[in-house]
């Protein structure tokens, strides 16, 4: 990879937008911006104005030195009214300037991670970012970025270095009989401490694909409880038919809806009762279904209803609050009242547990595979603790799946399909 040369590229979203912005860097950025007519300093924002052509374009201008930048280079952004014809323009102008290219895709990130400013699962962290679809993807993401998977695998991989460290001594050691770098009962309860801790790593990680799934809320209850009322104020919309003849809806009818921050799919289903017939079974079928894969269930309750049994998933809802006495906790989802507090509830549920699910640290299918293979190596190096240059191979293998995972020991092939899935300007 080209290191050298200045790359300029647009690093904001394309299409029409109140702002733009176009990122420079490289040897020659700043000696490049300033051919355009400015002087900025380094570590400092300006607003000024670039000569453009006949014209002068308006811009803020952010310059940061090669120690300081997320490239580990001299870094220029410019940002300016988001028009794209105007942003092709400027990144031409800038090549000139520079005397540069045009960035490939990742290329910003990859420079970053080749300069030891980030390692390369916090990479994939910010390529993951980029393609998260809902708060769960972006938290998840924001831990791979910030560095969480190089924080606990990088005291597993030191410590197993010195392991190894102490084997190999031992080895060269191996003719001297009062020498012995490591016993044979501490390189064991070394590796079997190092097994114990990939294997806990495992289990406390989840896979980023995972999180991809909205989280879904099923609206259930006895026919005619006004599921399908409620169903419509909550995606403010007339998307299922409502009818005071119970059973009328049949399919689940499923759409996307937004609970404080927090994107979900919200389910009506048909209503839970007995009914006669193959569809009615089928019906209830889906329905039941439904509600068993649910990560929360608003149970409709009308006002001739019984409250039924709840669990931890289960948010009790009384409906039709216009036809009670006593109105206190109840919604009507003709006139709205008591929806809002009910949707802070859901909110509330689905955050906590969001949260609770990423105490967990979620990981890229690649990193996964690697802790798996690490972990195989270590129970190959406990099997053969007693042939040291066996022992000593398979725990080299282990350092390097390890090694992977952060970009320590990295093929070129893992480094070109890690930064190929960025965007240009990345």
């Amino acid at each position: 990879m080209d290191l050298d040369s200045t790359i300029v590229a647009i690093s904001s979203a394309h299409g029409y937008a109140k702002r733009a912005m176009v990122r420079i860097s490289g040897p020659s950025a700043m000696d490049g911006i300033k051919r355009l007519g400015v002087l900025p300093k380094f570590g400092s924002v300006i607003s000024c104005q670039l000569d453009f052509g006949e014209n002068k374009l308006p811009v803020l201008l952010g310059a940061f030195s090669k120690n300081s930048s997320y490239t580990g280079d001299e870094l220029i952004e410019i940002q300016f009214a988001g028009n794209p014809l105007l942003a092709k323009k400027l990144v031409s102008m800038c090549i000139a300037a520079t005397e540069g290219r045009e960035a490939t895709a990742g290329e910003f990130t990859a420079r970053a991670f080749f300069s030891g400013r980030i390692s390369l699962a916090q990479a994939e962290g910010v390529s993951a970012t980029i393609s998260a679809s809902n708060n769960a993807e972006l938290s998840g993401a924001a831990l791979l970025r910030e560095g969480a998977l190089s924080k606990i695998t990088e005291p597993i991989t030191s410590k197993l270095t010195r392991t190894l460290a102490l084997v190999e001594a031992g080895i060269d050691f191996t003719d001297e009989e009062d020498v012995e770098a490591i016993s044979n009962t501490a390189l064991t309860n070394e590796l079997a401490f190092t097994k114990q801790s990939l294997a806990s790593i495992i289990d406390h990680t989840i896979p980023m694909s995972s999180l991809r799934h909205l989280p879904k809320v099923v609206l259930a209850g006895k026919p005619n409880a006004g599921k399908s009322t409620l169903f419509n104020y909550l995606i403010g919309k007339r998307r299922v038919v409502v009818n005071k003849e119970s059973g009328t809806t049949r399919d689940a009818i499923e759409e996307e809806v937004v609970f404080g921050s927090i994107n979900a799919l919200l389910v009506d289903v048909a209503g839970l009762d007995v009914y006669d017939g193959d569809i009615s079974a089928s019906t209830q079928f889906a329905a039941q279904n439904a509600i068993d894969s649910a990560d929360l269930v608003l149970w409709c309750v009308g006002p001739e209803d019984p409250i039924p049994a709840t669990n931890g998933y289960t948010i009790i809802v009384k409906t039709k609050a216009d036809l009670r006495d006593k109105k206190g906790n109840s919604v009507c989802a003709t006139t709205g009242v008591g929806v809002e507090p009910l949707r802070k509830h859901v909110a509330y549920f689905l955050q906590h547990k969001t949260i609770a699910h990423l105490d967990a640290i979620a990981i890229l299918p690649r990193h996964e595979e690697l802790l798996r293979v690490a972990l195989g190596f270590i129970e190959d190096a406990e099997s053969n603790s007693r042939t040291p240059e066996l022992c000593a191979a398979c725990i080299q293998d282990s350092l390097h799946a390890l090694g992977k995972i952060t970009g320590r020991i990295s093929p070129d092939d893992v480094l070109e399909h890690v930064f190929s899935s960025f965007c240009v300007g990345k």
